[in-house]
């Protein structure tokens, strides 16, 4: 069980970095990227999953958290509204072995729905990045996360 608290989010694939945009607004994609710091998230347990907010954003009801439309196609990782009946934004994160430096690798994916989307790296490169998207599991390096607790 990953114990609350304010994280650092990194692809295995790549190492790239987690990054929310400052300033940017909700639906806006949520990228990985090796050209910035990581974004500071803060992971609250809520029963058996986990909700994402970035630490700029304040924790209000409805405030933003990290979260994906569950009809759209592709199905992206976005900052979204939370408690919206049409958005994923609670996650499962499970333990899935050690990287070669000792850091735990976890998997993230819906707790609703189908339950097996999994956060993928897409490697897709923009200017700023690549997206994350949802995908079946694929047990490949670019569905593996490692959170860094900072806080």
């Amino acid at each position: 069980m990953l114990e609350e608290g304010i994280y650092l989010i990194h692809c295995v694939e790549g190492n790239r970095g987690l990054v929310v945009p400052p300033g940017a607004p909700i639906m806006s994609p949520v990228e990985c990227t090796s050209h910035a710091q990581a974004s500071d998230i803060h992971v609250r347990r809520v029963g058996n999953a986990y909700v994402l907010r970035p630490v700029q954003a304040p924790p209000v009801p409805g405030g933003i958290v990290l979260g994906a439309h569950d009809n759209a196609d592709p199905e992206m990782v976005v900052l979204a509204p939370s408690g919206v009946e049409f958005m994923y934004t609670e996650w499962a994160i499970e333990h899935n072995g050690d990287d070669s430096d000792g850091n735990k690798k976890y998997e993230i994916h819906t707790t609703s729905g189908p339950g097996n989307q999994y956060w993928t790296s897409t490697g897709e490169g923009t200017p700023c990045g690549v997206q994350i998207v949802l995908q079946g599991s694929e047990g490949k390096e670019s569905q593996q996360w490692v959170l860094k607790k900072i806080q």
